[in-house]
């Protein structure tokens, strides 16, 4: 994960700007951010899983907060008990 993000890293240092990039050159920056990205979501659900059986009530933030979902909110709702007792 941290070479994934390291090389995105560098390579978006590299360049003066990202406008009116070559296609190919897209292509490979586009390739580095889904192997980021990838890597990067692997390891928060991971994290996501450990909070969830060690630390219920962070689990139950991180439920209601991530930005995966259309709404996320910290507000308590019902709905948002049922989805962290399951």
């Amino acid at each position: 994960m941290l070479w994934a993000v390291s090389h995105l890293a560098e390579e978006l240092e590299a360049r003066p700007q990202l406008q009116n990039l070559p296609k190919a050159d897209e292509a490979h920056i586009g390739q580095d951010v889904g192997r980021a990205f990838t890597a990067l979501a692997a390891e928060w659900l991971d994290y996501v899983q450990y909070l969830k059986s060690h630390y219920p009530y962070l689990f139950s933030l991180v439920l209601r907060t991530h930005p995966l979902q259309e709404n996320p909110s910290a507000t308590v709702t019902a709905a948002s008990e049922t989805r962290a007792s399951t």
